[in-house]
């Protein structure tokens, strides 16, 4: 049986890698832009993961459910290398939760419990939710027998 999982961990890896860099370029860009009162502010994708980790403690109870895709990516990729099957439950949990901020309009900006507009969503944003959709995808590989 462990001569049968090898291959497969082998095409989970090579998408590992492809993954992590589009996660890790995400940071470096702009991931969305939100309306403040003194006009729009850009949040790169580092900030928006740093400020996601704490976004419930000022009242942004959705925002931090839709920071959760992080973690769960990473428990995602913990469990894949322990072999572990249920791997992929927080792995397309993390594309469903980072997939539905593409329907949000508003978003808080400030602890006041004040929202604003979100005007877009930039490169950081989508290289963010590629990086877990390709994760998520080393899943369904087909396995040879």
């Amino acid at each position: 049986m462990k001569t049968a999982e090898k291959p497969i961990m082998g095409k989970r890896k090579a998408l590992l890698i492809p993954s992590l860099a589009l996660f890790f370029f995400s940071l470096t860009q702009n991931a969305f832009s939100a309306a403040h009162f003194d006009g729009p502010e850009r949040y790169s994708g580092l900030a928006a993961l740093l400020v996601g980790a704490t976004i419930i403690l000022g009242g942004g109870l959705l925002e931090w459910i839709v920071w959760l895709a992080n973690p769960l990516f990473a428990l995602s990729i913990f469990l894949a290398f322990r072999r572990d099957k249920r791997a992929v439950l927080p792995s397309l949990s993390s594309v469903v939760l980072s997939t539905s901020f593409m329907f949000w309009r508003e978003i808080l900006v400030s602890e006041s419990g004040r929202t604003g507009a979100i005007l877009s969503k930039g490169l950081g944003y989508y290289a963010w939710i590629t990086a877990l959709i390709v994760w998520a995808c080393s899943f369904f590989l087909p396995i040879k027998k």
